[in-house]
């Protein structure tokens, strides 16, 4: 007979999760949840978006708009992996530029539909960051009618929202986030057959804008968006705290040790329909910057695990907290900082 040596940290842990499934599971509601479907975050730095769908940069005239993955801390979103970066020129009166990317997978060596149903998401939602004025751009839904499995400019439907209303008070050098229900979509009647989403960079109005670079990251679909009469005064966090925080099978406290491969554990007692978002977040000992080391977006359950690796650092304390976001872009840090040693031979 073979014998299973199971350590007490394990047994500890194997405990602690059937618990919190008996726990959590009986306090949620299927309209609690905010369902999240990431499009791309860009930390791959690939063509290929996380649902496996095609993306590319291209335009009318000479330039166009052209698409990279900035490596840059100042202009990646929150300081960490890569952000999308499109360089885009509309040099006269009426030219525009363009950057798309395809919600199901397309091509050869792809399997798997080419377009995709949303019916169950309610908003589409990004962050933006522009060096210096406004960019005078418009996002655009395609929706396949024929069932082709492609998109024809005059066959298929375009539905387009202008951006400038969603952006609130600009500033050069900052992230933005945008949140556009798809009730503002007004010529897509029913959210199944959905090919693309394409940003498109426009010259208007005798504009002087010619050549300007945006920043993009974090495209993702949700399912849960007030009521016009709910939109200005939506609560948060409301209904939102932390129950159970763990890193490496020991309960937080604080303080605590960090090893070079860490396990992190996070219950959020009860939930709030808007949350789109849980973090969490490190800052090395004498730095005012903090980073994400987990972001979930999964809340079907309230319980939340993650790795953290930590490379090439000279650091031997750190600080973490965990931040909430919600559909808005509104953050709240739930609990910390808590400090803790940094101890690789642990």
């Amino acid at each position: 007979m073979k014998v299973f040596a199971i350590k007490r940290t394990q047994l500890l842990r194997l405990f602690f999760l059937c618990s919190v499934m008996v726990m959590i599971t009986s306090s949620l509601t299927a309209s609690e949840i905010n369902t999240i479907l990431l499009i791309d975050d860009f930390d791959d730095m690939t063509t290929e978006n996380l649902l496996g769908g095609d993306t590319q940069g291209k335009e009318e005239v000479i330039d166009g708009c052209i698409p990279s993955f900035t490596k840059e801390p100042a202009f990646i979103y929150r300081g960490c992996g890569h952000s999308l970066q499109l360089d885009y020129t509309t040099p006269f009166p009426g030219s525009f530029s363009f950057y798309w990317s395809q919600l199901g997978t397309y091509g050869a060596t792809h399997q798997g539909p080419k377009t995709m149903d949303l019916s169950q998401y309610n908003y589409l939602s990004f962050w933006y960051l522009t060096r210096t004025r406004v960019p005078n751009f418009s996002l655009e839904i395609h929706k396949d009618i024929d069932g082709d499995g492609d998109f024809f400019l005059g066959k298929d439907k375009v539905s387009k929202v202008f951006l400038t209303k969603y952006m609130g008070k600009h500033v050069p050098g900052q992230w933005h986030k945008i949140t556009v229900p798809f009730k503002h979509f007004p010529d897509i009647k029913t959210w199944d057959n959905i090919f693309e989403i394409v940003f498109v960079f426009e010259n208007v109005r005798q504009s002087t804008e010619k050549k300007n670079t945006v920043y993009i990251d974090d495209v993702l679909f949700g399912s849960n968006y007030p009521t016009d009469e709910e939109e200005e005064d939506i609560p948060f966090p409301d209904g939102l705290f932390v129950d159970l925080f763990m890193i490496n099978n020991k309960m937080i406290g604080t303080q605590f040790v960090l090893q070079e491969h860490n396990t992190l554990d996070v219950i959020l007692k009860s939930m709030n329909p808007y949350l789109e978002r849980v973090s969490v977040e490190a800052s090395e000992y004498g730095s005012k910057q903090w980073f994400p080391v987990c972001n979930f977006y999964e809340h079907t359950t309230g319980y939340y695990t993650g790795t953290w690796t930590i490379e090439n650092t000279q650091k031997t304390f750190f600080f973490l907290r965990i931040v909430v976001l919600d559909i808005f872009g509104r953050e709240h840090i739930l609990i910390g900082p808590f400090g803790g040693a940094f101890s690789p031979q642990q």
